[in-house]
């Protein structure tokens, strides 16, 4: 069980009630949040832009459109798979294009 500062002030935890299953939870300000929810709470563009980073130039680094990326940002989309991984990869501070 971990925990992972995300920056502005979103976290990654195994540790919450509500990861029983080993999913990450991500939690800001008291409220859990599954991925999707945190995504369309806005997570991936805050961190994103506390990392100093476009959103073309992570689109680019996790192998995706433009479009795509600013839908998850959205909530429109989520991403699954490969992409997911690679994305959860990138919050965690795992991917050499920070």
């Amino acid at each position: 069980m971990s925990t992972i500062d995300l920056g502005r002030g979103w976290t990654e935890t195994t540790e919450h009630a509500a990861s029983s299953y080993g999913l990450p939870v991500y939690v800001r300000g008291g409220q859990s949040h599954s991925l999707e929810e945190a995504l369309a709470a806005g997570m991936l563009r805050e961190v994103r832009q506390a990392r100093g980073l476009s959103c073309q130039a992570l689109a680019v680094a996790l192998g995706i459109h433009y479009n795509t990326l600013a839908r998850w940002e959205r909530g429109e989309l989520h991403p699954t798979g490969l992409y997911q991984a690679a994305l959860l990869r990138w919050l965690r501070g795992n991917d050499s294009d920070q």
